[in-house]
């Protein structure tokens, strides 16, 4: 104590003198200074690395790599896609039914055990194909809820009823492994590492239901979820807003060419850009810097209702450009035909996007 009174009377000397003091300060003392503040940083890791050793002894290299690692890089694609094979497990989820159920309950319990809060938006829809209106969930979990500022990231989670283009079986089984899954095993990868992110921001993720409810294209509604949260957004008293929002669909195709969409450059043309220039800056070829689709997806209720600036990741070329025979909405929508490392791709992004938004 006698030391440190002793170093703050001799600064106020110098400072009284005009002379620089850190100029005064010895090597030694530099020197001493410097082992104290490297002590101290070297103690606040010491409770981090005994949880993380504690459940496996074995894990020092493993947990160093990740103190040393940037964000972004800790995305891990495999992760991702166990989670995307584990929802096709589950068969077709469509609005109201059994696995839809299984599958709300089995992410409140992934994000519980995250941390994160954990809400259900229902509303019942009355359908013209059912006795009794369908139950429609949203399910938004919430990243330091206390947050005012937030970013929105957002997929659907339903599955089409049907295959309807499938060329053999239009009435067949679809487990929408890319278009459904995909978008929210990503999600669920990203949300693990978000703990990491030092910010003031909150982060919403919404899964969003009923996005494609189609028993029949005349008479049925797209985007209901989105539309219905949009609105609830727009017209109930909120202590909160949105900066930017982020909408991934059919990300997860194992040849992945993500192009701007053309509603996007239009309604929110800042965060586009913003999401492929970090894809540029980690040299991401898969993030085209160019408009290909303009596209009807979530992204319309965000911009148009809740006037929430929201782009969309979309690979609306499934499996690729110039193929004879496309994936989208047939029986060959299965987890074979996505790939880890495009999910890798697109996370990665998404991470270093956030982490610009400070």
């Amino acid at each position: 104590m006698s030391r440190l009174v002793g170093f703050r009377r001799w600064r106020v000397e110098c400072i009284r003198n005009r002379t620089p003091w850190r100029a005064k300060m010895t090597k030694t003392y530099k020197s001493t200074l410097r082992r104290r503040w490297i002590a101290i940083w070297v103690c606040s890791l010491v409770p981090t690395a005994s949880a993380y050793l504690a459940d496996d002894p074995n894990a020092a290299a493993v947990w160093w790599q990740e103190i040393e690692r940037p964000l972004h890089d800790r995305f891990d694609g495999d992760n991702a896609y166990a989670i995307l094979k584990q929802l096709c497990d589950l068969g077709p989820r469509p609005t109201g039914s059994a696995p839809m159920t299984q599958q709300i309950e089995m992410l409140e319990g992934f994000f519980e055990k995250l941390g994160w809060e954990t809400v259900r938006q229902s509303f019942e829809l009355p359908h013209w194909r059912f006795d009794e209106p369908v139950e429609v969930t949203n399910l938004i979990v919430r990243h330091q809820p206390e947050a005012r500022e937030r970013i929105l990231l957002c997929c659907h989670y339903d599955t089409r009823p049907y295959p309807e283009l499938d060329p053999v079986n239009p009435r067949g089984r679809f487990v929408g492994a890319n278009d459904g899954a995909s978008g929210v095993a990503l999600l669920c990868e990203l949300a693990r590492h978000l703990k990491q992110w030092q910010t003031d921001l909150g982060v919403d993720i919404v899964f969003f239901d009923a996005e494609e409810m189609i028993y029949d294209r005349r008479r049925d509604q797209l985007f209901v979820g989105s539309t219905y949260f949009a609105r609830q957004y727009a017209t109930k008293r909120r202590d909160y807003f949105y900066r930017f929002g982020v909408l991934v669909d059919m990300v997860g195709d194992a040849n992945l060419e993500l192009y701007y969409e053309r509603n996007s450059l239009r309604l929110a043309r800042t965060v586009t850009r913003q999401v492929w220039q970090s894809a540029k800056v980690l040299r991401e070829a898969s993030f085209v810097p160019r408009p290909r689709h303009e596209i009807s997806d979530d992204h319309l209720p965000l911009n148009e209702i809740a006037r929430v600036p929201t782009t969309n990741l979309v690979d609306f070329d499934y499996p690729k450009i110039g193929s004879k025979q496309s994936y989208w909405h047939t029986e060959a929508d299965t987890a074979d035909k996505c790939s880890p490392e495009s999910l890798q791709k697109v996370g990665r992004g998404l991470l270093h996007w956030l982490q610009t938004q400070q």
